[in-house]
């Protein structure tokens, strides 16, 4: 039942439904659900103990996170608007832990990927207008972190990565059929916004996943299929605004480069806290007496607003889960065949999803969106359903050859997570990523 609460937590975060139908705020499900998520973690009985819980590399770098804001909090200007930032984030640090301790098998993972994947489909048929003003760029009819054009850019090309793994695990042919044409929506639905950000981030997670497969001659016509289709359906708009993606003198880039310059002022200035969590735009707008702007970056706000060991938190964060998704790709290998390849798909789409929130949160200040807190969950919660089955497979030899029906069914500790691994039949076709 929780499991279900934390997918409605989606719905509510990402697509604000009380922003269309002004009665629902009245039962303030938006609060209601994250606590009752929360609470039904705390109280409900899970397999992760909490050691095992803070012993993860995210857990530690996230309490590290909380406590810097806090403590950044109480020396800012405007402490309410800090707590507030900070209150925001301790309540995605708590959708973190309940990733964890929730998401414990594949069956969940699909959920979760597939509640993330359709809530940007639903908000992409919200808005039309997006993919018929071919000359300016709109909004969405979207509440919270996603009206923008520039942010829902980011945010589906996260759920790109997800997708993907949708379509890789999909047997059926219709299923795959329709996995397709969402990655072909939501690829068109980052051309409409015109985001040079989110292209930039497609393009990495393009080319990421190049550098894992096996095929690279076929992955690389695919992906120019893919470039073609797009090119065949942008407006005229698109190619302008990605015509100005290297000129430092054009506007908003000549912007972007002073708020970044100032940042690094504000670090100097304040280096083991910053300027406080929300206060960049106050800092920045009182340092070169004109209207207030943010960061326009994941790096340089949490530079100008937690100092230095802000900006350590985040790029260890990401680095060390890129590094703990390979380490653990080397070694999937061991795994029975019919397991091998959706450990490996597991792990290179939710590597694939923080890759693009790493290149296209350096042009956007989502530092507190939900976005990073989710993929870390995910990878913590993937990496854990992955480690369980080679442990399983250790517990039997390395040279014994057990079906994976009967590995699934291998006892494994109390206090790990239920894998509950589905079966897979051989293998056949291509091997889409890399396992050594």
């Amino acid at each position: 039942m929780i499991y279900y609460f934390l997918l409605l937590f989606f719905i509510f975060d990402y697509v604000r439904p009380g922003t269309f139908l002004p009665g629902l705020d009245v039962l303030r499900l938006n609060s209601f659900i994250p606590i009752a998520v929360i609470l039904g973690t705390l109280f409900g009985k899970h397999p992760v103990s909490n050691r095992e819980f803070t012993a993860e590399t995210n857990t530690k770098l996230l309490g590290g996170l909380i406590v810097l804001l806090a403590v950044s909090s109480v020396f800012a200007a405007v402490t309410m608007t800090a707590f507030t930032v900070t209150k925001n984030v301790f309540m995605y640090i708590l959708i973190y832990w309940s990733l964890v301790r929730q998401v414990g098998d594949v069956r969940r993972v699909k959920g979760v990927f597939m509640t993330i994947v359709l809530i940007h489909i639903s908000l992409c048929a919200m808005s039309p207008e997006m993919f018929t003003n071919g000359d300016g760029r709109t909004g969405l009819n979207a509440g919270g972190f996603l009206g923008d054009g520039n942010d829902f850019s980011l945010s589906v090309s996260v759920a790109l990565s997800l997708c993907l793994f949708l379509l890789l695990e999909s047997r059926k042919v219709l299923a795959k059929v329709f996995w397709v044409l969402v990655m072909l929506v939501l690829v068109l639905a980052i051309v409409a916004t015109k985001s040079r950000g989110g292209t930039l981030a497609i393009a990495s997670v393009g080319l990421y996943f190049w550098i894992r497969s096996e095929r690279k001659v076929l992955t690389a016509s695919l992906t120019m299929l893919a470039v073609v289709i797009v090119l065949a359906f942008a407006p005229s708009a698109w190619f302008e605004r990605m015509g100005t993606m290297t000129d430092t003198e054009e506007g908003s880039a000549q912007g972007r480069i002073l708020a970044w310059k100032q940042s690094v002022v504000m670090a100097v200035h304040s280096p083991l806290i910053g300027v406080g969590p929300g206060h960049f735009p106050m800092a920045n707008g009182n340092a070169q007496l004109a209207r207030w702007t943010t960061a326009h970056s994941i790096y340089f706000l949490v530079l100008g607003e937690l100092g230095f060991p802000g900006l350590g938190i985040l790029l260890g964060l990401i680095i060390s889960n890129l590094a703990a998704n390979h380490r653990l790709l080397n070694e999937v290998r061991r795994l029975p065949r019919d397991q091998i390849e959706t450990a490996t798909n597991l792990l290179t789409c939710t590597s694939g999803a923080l890759v693009a929130f790493a290149v296209g949160g350096a042009f956007l200040s989502a530092a507190y969106y939900p976005h990073l807190y989710v993929i870390s969950g995910l990878m913590v919660a993937g990496r854990r359903i992955v480690r369980l089955q080679l442990e399983a497979r250790e517990r039997v030899g390395q040279d014994q050859q057990v079906p994976g029906t009967q590995l699934a069914r291998l006892p494994i500790r109390p206090d790990a997570i239920s894998p509950e691994w589905q079966p897979r039949p051989a293998l056949t076709g291509i091997r889409r990523a890399r396992t050594s």
